[in-house]
């Protein structure tokens, strides 16, 4: 998550706490409309009907 802010320009110290705007951001990029990556066949299979549609 730190080496993610630094990249896309927030301020995030090196150790401690990292602020919950950063955090919050974060979640949002990891929110995205794509299927996680790495699945199997199986979860695919059932996962992938029920994702949400880009729009």
């Amino acid at each position: 998550m730190r080496a993610w802010a630094r990249d896309t320009g927030y301020d995030v110290p090196h150790r401690g706490r990292i602020p919950s705007g950063v955090r919050e951001a974060w979640d949002r990029h990891n929110s995205c409309a794509l299927p996680p990556v790495g699945l199997t066949d199986e979860q695919r299979a059932v996962l992938i009907p029920l994702w949400p549609k880009e729009t």
